[in-house]
């Protein structure tokens, strides 16, 4: 983000393909962009650290179990990111941040049904929305200062 996400890690395709992905998460009542920031970007570090250390795909065929453990950490920190209240002059912002989460969560799915079916140019279909998806969320985060979370799904 998205994404969440969606990203915020990687996934490696017969040594040519690379998708990143991580999102970010946390609290409940208004915060202060200081502590919205802070706890968000916590979040996403968190999250990135859990990522990188699934062992990244090296074919076609391990994709769909790395999916089926990544997937769970981007839910959880976009989870974790609505939790958290953000000041009102970032909530449209954040809104849409964690909209590209959803998106890579999304895209998550279609992945992993192309890879499944051993589908090499759905899979590079969907890394490219993915890539999109994840650059606005980029965007997004570096522009309510989030750090960390626009790092981690760079």
């Amino acid at each position: 983000m998205s994404r969440f996400r969606f990203v915020t890690a990687a996934v490696v395709l017969v040594a040519v393909s690379v998708l990143t992905l991580t999102a970010c998460g946390g609290g409940s009542s208004q915060l202060s962009k200081e502590d919205y920031t802070a706890k968000a970007n916590k979040i996403c570090g968190d999250v990135t650290k859990q990522a990188d250390a699934l062992p990244a795909p090296k074919s076609l065929t391990d994709i769909a179990p790395w999916l089926e453990k990544a997937k769970p950490l981007l839910k959880n920190e976009l989870s974790d990111l609505r939790k958290l209240k953000p000041p009102a002059d970032m909530e449209s912002d954040v809104n849409a941040w964690l909209a590209t989460g959803d998106r890579e969560l999304q895209l998550f799915d279609e992945m992993g049904t192309a890879a499944k079916t051993g589908d090499t140019n759905a899979v590079l279909q969907v890394i490219q929305k993915g890539s999109s998806a994840a650059s606005e969320g980029d965007k997004l985060a570096k522009k309510l200062g989030l750090t960390v979370c626009a790092a981690s799904s760079a």
